[in-house]
């Protein structure tokens, strides 16, 4: 790839929305592409207000139902030919046409559904039911970056090491002389320089300069406040978090946790306004993201540096005041991987050189969190690997230091047991499941399937069914497994039937996962679901001691 200076937003997202025809999820095809195309207006500045947003989304309601459903959508799509009474964004749609040749429905689709699939009592009409317009238009208000080349944007943190935290943001223009100005624990400010770099990578290339500084040291539990920018081209407002607390932890942590996330796919934007919103109720120790991160690239050989922009600026509400930690999934391997390892800069203390965003590991008070790369492709885990090598001394470590940290979770993308029909482990049982077993490790954490899953304690395929309670994990034998798939990437599954024994609990519902970790031998979990903002799943783990060094098999 080549970067430039001279790409219009519009064409970006224009481009993107034709990524949606490579997509094998035919839903969120249709959805990718007209809501893309929405966002090419926006971006270029074809409307300035919510209600722009309003009139364009209700062009598409044509029963007046308040409503955008697939068929609607794709109608509207696929007559292009016709009149679009869309002010702005008719010539988003006319780019679209005539650029790559979108003629029908199926185009946008898929070659093998028809329009009846998507009718309102098709086989896809029914499982997509629609987005209400004024949900829709309020997620794209949100979207659009500032203007300004030189501001400060898609602030985040993660932790670096134990005693050291380190700090990410993006600006359009170079700036020579940005910094972080940080205080701890309301003390004296200190100003640490930053790196700045870009890269080459993205269809269309990307413009922009990434700054990466590591403040140190961080004193355990201290209350750290920072802002990022320079005075030449302004700075970012001032951010503050809670630095890592001590191991073992005396108090209680959540996490919040998922995968699979995006920005309009359809739901990445809400899902994080979900997160956002809880955080005032539930204040977050950190976030972990197993993997498919900002769907820059959906298919074929395509990534749009744009999109992940437009998702650097959607979770930095979050990312900026908790540590954002992230594993690898398959839509990050556009481009070797290029953005993925440019923009985000994961705990470097347990594995140096270039593969630190591949497999990583850090403790957070009570929890050891061990990420591997599922995308054996690009990072293999078979035995004799690297990646292998070190996730036996990883967890072997981890279960010595279980005083310290009496938890261990391992993430990972594509999930280990999963009853999608479309699921796709790989070796993972093979592989890596002996060292679940032999290292004890407490939860697995995947995405991957667009759903929710949680099996009972599971080892080689046998679960350890609890009598009574089976919510309550009561001193397990086994690894519980978590698919949460859910955080915004288009929900189309079809489950293997009968369910199998080992699956506790599966659904199809946008959310994300709370993990409450209460102490050395209690832990509990809630999914919440978006659609009702309450809790959907919850269990709880509870041992009648502290964890042992090894498991009898079952």
């Amino acid at each position: 790839g080549k970067c430039t200076d001279c790409n219009r937003p519009s064409l970006v997202w224009v481009l993107f929305a034709m990524a949606g025809n490579y997509l094998t999820t035919r839903c969120v095809r249709t959805i990718v592409a007209v809501v893309a195309c929405a966002v090419a207006v926006g971006a270029a500045g074809g409307w300035g207000a919510r209600e722009d947003a309003v009139k364009y989304f209700s062009s598409m309601d044509s029963n007046g139902d308040g409503a955008v459903q697939l068929y609607e959508m794709a109608a509207l799509l696929g007559h292009a030919d016709a009149h679009l009474p869309l002010g702005a964004g008719e010539e988003a749609f006319r780019a679209l046409h005539d650029s790559f040749g979108v003629q029908c429905v199926e185009d946008v689709v898929g070659g093998d559904s028809s329009v009846e699939d998507i009718s309102p009592g098709g086989r896809l009409g029914e499982r997509c039911s629609g987005w209400r317009v004024q949900d829709l238009a309020a997620g794209l208000e949100r979207m659009f970056g500032s203007d300004n080349d030189t501001e400060p944007q898609q602030v985040h943190i993660a932790v670096h090491n134990t005693s050291a935290v380190t700090v990410m943001w993006v600006t359009k223009k170079k700036q020579s002389d940005a910094a972080v100005e940080w205080s701890v624990n309301e003390g004296p400010t200190a100003t640490v320089s930053a790196d700045v770099f870009t890269y080459h990578a993205g269809t269309l290339g990307w413009r922009g300069w990434i700054y990466s500084a590591v403040l140190a040291p961080v004193p355990r539990s201290a209350s750290v406040s920072y802002r990022v920018g320079c005075n030449a081209g302004g700075w970012s407002e001032t951010f503050s978090f809670a630095a890592l607390p001590p191991s073992p932890n005396p108090n209680d942590a959540v996490f919040a946790v998922f995968g699979d996330m995006g920005t309009v796919m359809p739901m990445g934007w809400a899902v994080t306004e979900q997160i956002t919103s809880d955080m005032a109720s539930t204040p977050f120790d950190a976030v972990v993201h197993a993997g498919d991160v900002a769907y820059a690239g959906t298919g074929s050989t395509r990534e749009f540096e744009g999109v992940w922009d437009m998702w650097g600026r959607q979770v930095q509400p979050i990312a900026a005041t908790r540590f954002y930690h992230t594993a690898v999934g398959n839509h990050e391997k556009y481009f070797n991987f290029t953005s993925y390892l440019a923009r985000l800069d994961m705990p470097t203390y347990h594995h140096n050189g270039e593969l630190r965003n591949f497999y990583y590991s850090f403790d957070h008070g009570n929890v050891h969190f061990t990420m591997m790369s599922t995308e054996e492709y690009a990072v293999p885990y078979d035995k004799g690997t690297p990646q292998y090598a070190w996730l036996d001394q990883d967890l072997r470590t981890a279960n010595e230091n279980r005083a310290a940290t009496p938890w261990i979770v391992l993430v990972g993308h594509r999930p280990m047991y999963s009853s999608d029909e479309s699921s796709d482990s790989g070796q993972l049982q093979q592989v890596i499941e002996p060292l679940l077993q032999k290292y004890n490790v407490d939860i697995c954490i995947w995405g991957h399937m667009h759903e929710y899953e949680r099996s009972y304690p599971v080892y080689n395929n046998t679960a350890h069914i609890p009598s009574g309670n089976k919510n309550l994990y009561m001193d397990p034998s086994a690894t519980t497994h978590l698919t949460i798939g859910t955080a915004g990437a288009m929900i189309l599954e079809r489950w293997v039937q009968p369910q199998p024994a080992w699956s506790a609990v599966r659904a199809e519902h946008y959310g994300y996962g709370q993990l409450h970790v209460v102490n050395a031998t209690h832990l509990d979990f809630a999914f919440m679901a978006h659609h009702s903002g309450e809790v959907f799943d919850a269990f709880s783990i509870v041992r009648s001691s502290a964890p042992a060094d090894a498991r009898h098999q079952i």
